[in-house]
């Protein structure tokens, strides 16, 4: 016979006692009126929507910083286990939507072995309680995973009680048996474990459910010692809870409701009604006691129906066979459990065999193992795996909604980031700009004085220089002559140096380069001849205000000589820098001139003079009658 309800759903990992030791008042305060919203659930018309206000509630206490983390966890937790023993129930969607803050809150933080395995618990539980046994199979290999990888491998106590839990529901015993005898070697050593490591004591209570499972599914096959093995091992790892956690108020009273279960199945295998009344009466007494949690005492209420009324039928008590199997059959009209149907249409034979009524009797049990029949069909199993292939997709489904809201924060972080790194770029580059016009107006303003000096300073002084010169009456005039050149020269050299300190543009072999090119462009707008400027150069090499007008003025001279006076078809200009000396060759393909004779008109006493101011070197190479050519050498200063 099996029992309505597993005990373990409401065994929490700490009571009001722990509560208090770990939190100050004020939390505790608050944690207390949130426990005073659970009211209008248990007695208001819409249960389901005043338990999601409680969680709602409890979700925001939290979000606006009113309790910590632990105490937002601790009282989700305890709060759906009241709502799961208060028989108020969702479906699996509906569950992990109530949970959807909660499982955010423990997944938002590492090393939460514990606090997940709690959340999957609530929801093997809730799929427990609606017998959506495919759910609560998918759960039980949640929490089996996560146990194992917390614990080396080991088996997952919670596992094993939910899958136990699960064949009783289904009435396989034989099935309990071969998980027990998988996880023999491990459970044996459970007592020499807790003694040597820091086991929960919730550890240990899903240890205990679990050998309560296994000595019921003994019993069930008629294997009495076997049984009372199983159970006389339980009560030893009883002793062993309640000598670590016995302050513990609700794991005391879970321990004590499957220690009185196993006691009272035991007895009414063996047919002992003496000791199985006894059992009875001390699940009454706990059941009574100040001590007890409500939320254990409303899944110890169904159990004492369902005993007691096993225990008036072999009593063959009619009165109280007939007030508590009408009490089991409205516990379990709206469950939809086959097993439990088939149940209470075997107790009901029972009671009409009790009666005289053996025909009825004979008929309901006829009826009773049809339901039994049923309940083992494909069809049930069919169900239970769709119930499984729906929770697994439920839960993906939150497991994409969660991706995509992350990956929508982390696309907005991106966003955001990559907008305060392009403001502190053009930031930056307007710092940059703003700092380098100000060095640069600093460095034009600097230029300007300086060159301002050097011309009102070194000008007047040359000019008088030269003045003296004129006056001087005596003296070599031929020398005379050559110093006021120098002077002029010098004076020329001045304005120069004057003018690239006045200018803000900076001259580059690129520039002159480029001027030459756009004169002959210009001269050759109707493409009366061909011309190249061939490149051996850095074209960003700068040059002086002096340099480049008078090598500028050079080319001009010997290009337009060339157009005047040559008759020609093709101009080149060659320009080679090596190292600090630029070197530049103009070539023509006209006549040229006989190089016994002296040039005349060509220009060529201006382009010695500009030259010979440059300090550079010229040579020219005619190919009479075959054009000519003229190399410049430099020194780029």
């Amino acid at each position: 016979m099996k029992v309505l309800l597993n005990p373990l759903l409401s065994v929490k990992k700490i009571d009001s006692v722990s509560i208090c030791n770990r939190y100050t008042l004020k939390k505790m305060l608050i944690v207390f009126f949130l426990f005073l919203f659970i009211l209008p659930v248990v007695y208001g018309d819409n249960v389901k929507d005043s338990a999601r206000k409680v969680i709602s509630r409890i979700d925001q206490a939290y979000a606006s910083g009113r309790i910590e983390r632990k105490v937002y966890l601790d009282s989700v937790y305890a709060t759906v286990n009241l709502l799961i023993s208060a028989n108020i129930n969702f479906t699996n969607k509906e569950a992990i939507e109530l949970l959807s803050q909660y499982r955010k809150t423990i997944w938002d933080e590492d090393n939460t072995y514990e606090q997940k395995r709690n959340y999957y618990a609530l929801l093997s539980s809730q799929a427990h309680m609606t017998s959506r046994m495919g759910e609560k199979l998918y759960y039980t290999e949640k929490i089996d995973k996560l146990e194992r990888a917390a614990n080396h491998n080991r088996p997952s106590l919670s596992a094993l009680s939910s899958l136990a839990g699960y064949y009783d529901v289904v009435n396989l015993p034989e099935k309990t048996i071969e998980l027990y005898e998988r996880s023999k070697t491990y459970i044996d050593t459970i007592p020499q474990l807790a003694r040597k490591e820091p086991m929960t004591g919730k550890n240990l209570a899903q240890a205990v459910i679990f050998l309560h499972f296994t000595a019921a599914a003994y019993y069930d096959l008629g294997k009495i010692a076997n049984g009372d093995a199983a159970a006389a091992f339980m009560q030893q790892i009883v002793r062993i809870a309640k000598e670590k956690y016995g302050k513990d108020n609700n794991l005391m009273s879970a321990l004590a409701h499957v220690q009185t279960l196993t006691a009272i199945k035991g007895a009414s295998v063996v047919k002992d009604a003496g000791k199985e009344w006894k059992a009875i009466q001390q699940m009454e007494a706990l059941r009574n006691s100040a001590s007890t949690p409500q939320e254990r005492k409303n899944l110890i209420d169904p159990n004492l129906d369902f005993w007691k009324l096993d225990y008036f039928l072999m009593q063959r008590n009619r009165d109280s066979t007939a007030r508590y199997l009408e009490i089991y059959r409205r516990v379990i009209q709206n469950s939809g459990k086959p097993y439990l149907l088939f149940v209470y249409q075997d107790f009901k034979a029972k009671a009409l065999y009790n009666q005289g009524l053996f025909k009825e009797s004979a008929d309901t049990l006829k009826r009773a193992i049809t339901i039994l029949d049923s309940s083992r069909t494909l069809i049930a199993r069919d169900i239970d795996h769709i119930l499984y292939a729906q929770a697994e997709a439920e839960e993906k489904q939150l497991l994409l909604e969660e991706a995509a809201v992350k990956q929508k924060a982390t696309e907005r972080k991106l966003m955001l980031t990559g907008l305060a790194l392009g403001l502190l770029l053009l930031l930056g580059i307007f710092i940059i700009r703003f700092v380098r016009q100000r060095q640069q107006s600093r460095f034009l303003k600097f230029k300007m004085n300086l060159a301002r000096n050097i011309h009102d300073e070194a000008n007047p002084a040359l000019l008088y220089a030269k003045a003296l010169v004129r006056s001087q009456a005596t003296g070599n005039s031929g020398e005379k002559a050559e110093l006021e050149k120098q002077i002029d020269h010098t004076m020329m050299l001045i304005r120069s140096l004057s003018h690239d300190l006045r200018s803000d543009r900076q001259y580059t072999i690129a520039s002159l380069i480029e001027d030459t090119e756009q004169l002959l462009r210009k001269l050759n707008s109707d493409n009366s001849f061909t011309y190249s400027i061939i490149k051996s150069l850095n074209e960003k090499r700068f040059i002086s205000h002096y340099q480049y007008s008078e090598l500028k003025a050079i080319l001009n001279e010997c290009i337009t000589n060339t157009i005047k006076h040559a008759e020609f078809s093709k101009i080149e200009v060659d320009f080679v820098q090596n190292n600090n000396r630029l070197t530049i060759t103009y070539k023509d393909n006209g006549k040229g001139w006989d190089g016994d004779k002296k040039s005349e008109g060509m220009g060529l006493k201006n382009i010695e003079e500009r030259i010979n101011g440059l300090n550079g070197d010229y040579h020219i190479q005619t190919q009479y009658p075959n054009g000519y050519s003229i190399q410049l050498s430099v020194l780029l200063r």
